[in-house]
């Protein structure tokens, strides 16, 4: 059932979104207003975490209540929360690509709300257009990034060797992990298994010296990226690292969730993550370079990449670009 249900999709009339007009009503709302001012008063969380269980189409309705709510509490000062987080969840069979490309007017109204970071994990204003092939295709990126595998798995003891840093240097009850640019295919969960199977062998070996530990994956692409297939192959994904785990070593409980956005913009609130993670995406620039103009683009021999035969001042734009977006990346990084 979690597979094969979930709510009519697509553009027809009988979709699930043309016809929710009753799961619209806003006669809870001051139930909501109500709730959630008794959460903050009592709690003083620093990061509100808000989770809405099967989120549909007017999940923006329910986000856009509850920052209301904290907006006008802050505005009164009878709140001190910063940062707000939605996780917005569904069966897997939901259409979460809907969910992540969400119009810009309806980010701005948010935004709007005086409240000082609204970070949505599944509602992000972005360029959605950009994303590796996706589909059943031969020419696909599923079927099509050998050579992205070859380095994740050249870089497993790396990969390793920070985890196992992190867990004995921060002892966290639940690591959180980031992966940014995950696409798309069996390299996305790839990463995830290593992580799990590291924390595994070293809670197994008594390494880490603490309490039994938790891990909570965040999966981070561009809104574009299918993160429908992505959730789909959780099930399986979960079955299958169970079944090849050796026996007598107890797998750590993990939660993977899907974050649309770019890295070169802020995704999380303050001190979040303990451990990040990037392969094969930072040569990806957070846009096109400003000064390339059609006149630069014919120097460039029409590339929008350094090819052997570019010239050293599209070179320079390119290193400027690249420079002004780690930094900036890197400014989120160490917030985090």
């Amino acid at each position: 059932m979690e597979r094969d249900f979930h709510m009519a999709i697509a553009e027809a009339e009988a979709n699930y979104a043309n016809n929710s007009r009753f799961q619209a009503n806003m006669k809870t709302k001051p139930v909501l207003d109500k709730v959630v001012r008794q959460v903050y008063t009592a709690l003083l969380p620093p990061i509100g975490c808000v989770t809405s269980l099967l989120c549909r189409h007017h999940t923006l309705l329910f986000v856009s209540m509850v920052i209301s709510t904290v907006a006008d509490a802050q505005h009164h000062n009878e709140l001190g929360c910063h940062s707000m987080e939605f996780q917005l969840n569904d069966l897997p069979r939901n259409d979460f690509n809907r969910c992540a490309v969400v119009p810009s007017k309806q980010i701005s109204k948010l935004i709007a709300a005086r409240v000082s970071e609204v970070l949505l994990l599944l509602a992000m204003k972005m360029e959605h257009d950009f994303h590796m092939a996706t589909g059943e295709a031969e020419d696909n990126y599923a079927n099509n990034s050998r050579l992205q595998r070859k380095a994740l798995l050249k870089t497993k003891p790396v990969l390793d060797k920070a985890v196992r840093q992190v867990c004995m240097a921060l002892h966290p009850r639940a690591m959180i992990v980031a992966d940014l640019g995950c696409s798309v295919g069996a390299n996305t969960l790839l990463f995830v298994s290593d992580v799990i199977n590291t924390v595994a062998d070293a809670q197994h070996h008594d390494e880490l010296r603490c309490h039994p530990m938790e891990l909570q994956f965040f999966l981070n692409d561009l809104s574009g990226n299918d993160f429908n297939q992505v959730f789909k192959s959780v099930k399986q994904f979960t079955k299958s690292i169970a079944a090849s785990h050796p026996k007598g070593v107890a797998l750590p409980p993990f939660y993977i969730s899907g974050l649309p956005g770019s890295y070169y913009t802020r995704l999380f609130p303050c001190q979040s993550v303990h451990l990040f993670h990037s392969s094969y995406c930072l040569h990806w620039r957070s846009q096109m370079i400003k000064d390339m103009d059609e006149k630069m683009s014919d120097i460039n021999g029409g590339n929008i990449y350094i090819a052997k035969s570019t010239p050293p001042s599209v070179v320079k734009m390119f290193q400027d670009q690249f420079q002004k977006d780690m930094s900036f990346s890197s400014s989120c990084d160490i917030r985090n």
